[in-house]
């Protein structure tokens, strides 16, 4: 039996129907990351008070110059001079941008080093945040500093109405928004170093010149003119220069944790050597010379120096002042690490910085090597 041309007409008609997809939720498109520039206070012409415009943020850390980074050291770069002229409108000291090359009396200037940028996950910063002033065309003067750090994970502040937001990034702005907080601090401390009255760095601009009478044929003579004493300037110490890097022995990390092989040990100790020396802060002895001073001293292996009376010992041996140790702990799935700096020839700690973790895997350990480095070495 053949089917009629109804059903024909009705499987047609189904088959060359045009097939609708499934509505699909249109993809957020990310922020851009556009700094918002907020228009800079006009300063004030001839003010002795100047103000750069250039060079402030200053990335030690290479991760901070790629990726998303690259947008917030380009803000800040943009934001900066904005943040800290605003601070002194807000105290009522006169200033004025400097052009490059520009000289005045008093100079201040932004300065915000970027110690960390986290490489991978979320995004965070550790910073320094520094007001410099110099005097007299170059002499430093005074300098002060805020160490700040930011995650992304943290809750965005709120927006000051009177200034707008930093950037239409609203990470960009949660960390420009810190920076901008801790300039406060540092421009009352810096401000209290200048005097308040400061000469005018541009000549006053004479008026046009008015007749004046004629002196009288038998007028007195004029008091002779009397020299006032010009107080010398402030003197300001210069900081001693410092000497070389001290010498430090970085010695193997201590597994408490039982986690690691000593392979994985060996490498994480070499990334912790390389990390120290990266900073300038200390000079690393070659860790080949360690082991075979360990090997002459007949020590059953390089691992076991954990004592502190053997690093010590060792440590002098290789004529360090400096002796690091390291220590990884577990506590169920969180890990921590420890970094203590010991001076040798006082046999005393120096400095020390733990960082813990969310969990003990290798990545989440290597980050947390970098951090302490930073906190260890900051300001050295």
């Amino acid at each position: 039996m053949r089917p009629g041309p109804s059903l024909i007409a009705v499987l047609l008609a189904v088959l060359l129907a045009p097939t609708t997809a499934p509505a699909q939720e249109p993809m957020r498109p990310r922020p851009e990351a556009r700094p918002v520039a907020p228009l800079r206070p006009a300063g004030t012409p001839g003010a002795a008070l100047g103000l750069k415009l250039h060079g402030a943020p200053t990335p030690s850390d290479s991760d901070c110059l790629e990726g998303d980074y690259y947008d917030l050291v380009r803000a800040l770069e943009a934001q900066g001079p904005t943040m800290l002229a605003r601070w002194l409108e807000k105290r009522g000291r006169p200033f004025r941008y400097l052009a490059r090359d520009e000289k005045s009396p008093w100079v201040l200037e932004l300065v915000v080093e970027l110690t960390y940028c986290k490489s991978y996950g979320a995004m965070a910063i550790e910073a320094e945040v520094r007001v410099r002033s110099t005097q007299d065309g170059g002499r430093e003067a005074g300098s002060s500093g805020s160490a700040i750090r930011w995650e992304e994970d943290e809750p965005e502040p709120p927006t000051d109405p009177r200034l707008g937001p930093w950037s239409e990034d609203p990470r960009i702005h949660a960390f420009l928004s810190r920076v901008h907080a801790a300039l406060e601090l540092e421009v009352d401390r810096l401000l209290r170093q200048i005097p308040p009255q400061a000469p005018s760095a541009a000549p006053p601009v004479p008026g046009p010149a008015v007749a004046q009478p004629a002196a009288p044929a038998r007028a007195a003579p004029p008091a002779p003119a009397v020299v006032q004493p010009v107080a010398p300037p402030p003197k300001v110490e210069k900081p001693e220069p410092r000497g070389p890097a001290p010498i430090v022995a970085v010695f193997d990390i201590q597994d408490d944790s039982k986690r690691y092989k000593p392979a994985q040990l060996q490498q994480l100790s070499e990334y912790l050597a390389g990390k120290l020396a990266e900073k300038g802060a200390f000079r690393v002895v070659p860790r080949d010379q360690l082991r075979s001073r360990l090997q002459q001293e007949k020590t059953q292996s390089y691992q076991q120096c954990y004592d502190m009376s053997c690093q010590i010992e060792l440590g002098k041996a290789m004529a360090a002042e400096r002796s690091l140790a390291t220590k990884l702990l577990r506590f169920g799935n969180a890990c921590s690490v420890s970094l203590t700096l010991y001076d040798l020839r006082s046999e005393a700690s120096v400095g020390s910085a733990t960082e813990d973790q969310r969990d003990c895997t290798e990545k989440e350990l290597l980050e947390a090597l970098r951090r302490a480095v930073g906190r260890l070495t900051a300001g050295r």
